[in-house]
């Protein structure tokens, strides 16, 4: 049986540092994956099992460190640390799961920032709403102009070493090259700009990663979106190795 980037498969967390869970479409684009980072210079791999598809609450409880690929991590990860700041790459505001989340007490947001946000919004208030409950929130032009280094520290001076979710709906990156998406917006990030944005926020402390807004049946034969999700995933395996304390 495959497994993402030929990760050990785990049905138990016994022992594992990462979980990758729910992969199910990225395991054959995972293929060419290799374990050795050769821009950060360690095995990214290391320590870290493919779960399958399993759930991610007995992951957590056992201190493994979940990267969930279509499903939501939030609520498990802040039952075992309480509100997180909650670090979020989407094309889409998501004024009404934020104010869910919030409601429910899963997310500080404080210690939020909500980034490359773009394209037509059903009325001018809904940016608003979001800065009206405490997140910070940048738009796909902001986040450009401020680029990684500018972005990294703001989000250090933001979660303030807070334990964090990283959350990324692909719809962030350009349909150009991630037309596999539910809700795909023009002008989006670049693969590698996601990936250098990825990249600068090493020394964050993370509690947790999710991939969203993946629908494989849109891709094409070559499966572009599936390859920049798997390796988006690769990223935030290396992230986890470079996460505070």
């Amino acid at each position: 049986m495959s497994s993402f980037a030929g990760l050990p498969r785990a049905d138990q967390p016994a022992g594992a540092d990462a979980v990758v869970l729910g992969a199910s479409a990225l395991r054959e684009a995972s293929s060419l994956l290799r374990p050795w980072h050769p821009t950060l210079g360690f095995d990214v791999l290391a320590g870290a099992v493919d779960g399958g598809d399993a759930s991610v609450e007995p992951w957590v409880e056992a201190g493994a460190l979940p990267v969930a690929v279509g499903g939501e991590s939030l609520r498990a990860l802040a039952a075992r640390h309480g509100p997180l700041a909650l670090l979020m790459l989407d094309a889409h505001p998501e004024a009404d799961r934020l104010a869910e989340w919030l409601r429910d007490d899963l997310v500080d947001p404080d210690r939020s920032l909500v980034a490359g946000v773009r394209g037509p919004l059903p009325e001018p208030e809904e940016l608003d709403a979001v800065r009206d409950r405490g997140f910070e929130l940048l738009t796909g032009d902001e986040l450009r102009a401020l680029g990684p280094g500018e972005y990294s520290q703001r989000v250090l001076t933001r979660t303030a070493g807070a334990p964090c979710l990283l959350s990324i709906d692909l719809d962030v990156v350009d349909p150009a090259f991630a037309p596999a998406v539910r809700t795909p917006e023009v002008a989006g990030l670049l693969p590698h700009e996601a990936i250098t944005l990825l990249r600068s926020l090493a020394g964050t402390a993370f509690a947790g990663f999710e991939l969203n807004g993946l629908d494989p049946a849109r891709d094409g034969p070559a499966q572009t979106t599936c390859v920049l999700a798997a390796n988006l995933v690769w990223e935030m395996l290396a992230l986890r190795v470079l996460s505070a304390p």
